[in-house]
């Protein structure tokens, strides 16, 4: 039996996903860079903010040290489906320790000269409801872990930092560089299995993308449906204006049942610049 493909486009919609859920909470009354000390009517002052080198200890031994910044995000939608999520912001990871005993991740705060946005996807509430996201685990009061927030395309921030209580973290210059960015724009033009691939021998499966925007790491899930339901994950770097054909290597058919000749291995693809399908008849 040949194999079958089938591309679908996502509508803008549907990749904008979190364009709600950004976190922008509000904007810098003062239109500075950061809070200071001003006297009250009263005479007193308010609480002089304190300014930490990124990867220095602050509160409860609390210190961000490192960072990440992605077009998109490969999670968790429940055991045996990934999602990607992707829409008008870059997705900022800020990997935070302690000491245990933290703050909750709720305290944190990303501020830019603009706007302020608060952390979402977080907790155990989170994983109950299964958006765990495929990037190692999310900070916890008792863990170390990363923080994730969404900074709007447009924000173009000059400057950025991490606020918990009175205390800031500058990011680090290649950080904000990047949020300076133009973003990718991904393209997933085409899907492409072998037509009849031997059932005892892993293939691949092509996946051409384009990027009509600036250089970055496209992000996919195969979600096969045969001979099992079970997520894989898939990450290439694509330069600007180019096409790149990205293999993607099977062998899920290789290591239980679903292995026979005449059976099927099929999988649903989602990704940054579109959705497909594939499905073969292993020989």
């Amino acid at each position: 039996m040949p194999s079958r493909r089938r591309l679908l486009r996502l509508g803008s919609a549907a990749l904008a996903a979190l364009a709600g859920c950004s976190g922008r909470s509000g904007t810098d009354p003062t239109g500075t860079d950061s809070p200071t000390a001003t006297p009250s009517p009263t005479g007193d002052t308010t609480p002089t903010v304190r300014g930490l080198a990124f990867g220095e200890p602050g509160p409860d031994g609390v210190a961000p040290t490192d960072t990440t910044v992605q077009s998109s995000v490969r999670h968790l939608q429940s055991t045996d489906h990934n999602g990607i999520i992707a829409g008008d912001a870059w997705y900022l990871f800020a990997t935070v320790e302690t000491d245990g005993g933290g703050p909750d991740p709720a305290d944190f705060r990303l501020q830019t000269p603009t706007a302020t946005y608060e952390p979402f996807a977080l907790g155990q509430e989170h994983r109950r409801r299964q958006i765990a996201y495929v990037n190692g685990d999310a900070y916890e009061p008792s863990r170390p872990g990363w923080l994730l927030f969404a900074v709007p395309y447009d924000d173009d921030p000059e400057r950025a930092w991490l606020t918990l209580d009175r205390t800031e973290w500058t990011l680090p210059e290649s950080t904000l560089e990047r949020l300076r960015t133009e973003p990718p724009a991904f393209d997933l033009r085409d899907v492409e299995p072998p037509e009849s691939p031997p059932a005892d021998e892993p293939f691949d499966v092509t996946l051409r993308v384009g990027n009509d925007g600036t250089t970055g790491t496209f992000r996919a899930a195969f979600n096969y449906t045969a001979p099992l339901y079970y997520p894989r994950g898939v990450a290439a770097a694509v330069g600007a204006g180019a096409t790149r054909d990205i293999p993607v290597t099977v062998d899920i058919h290789t290591s239980g049942t679903g292995s026979e000749p005449g059976d099927t291995v099929a999988a649903n693809v989602v990704s940054a610049g579109g959705h497909g399908e594939w499905s073969v008849t292993l020989s």
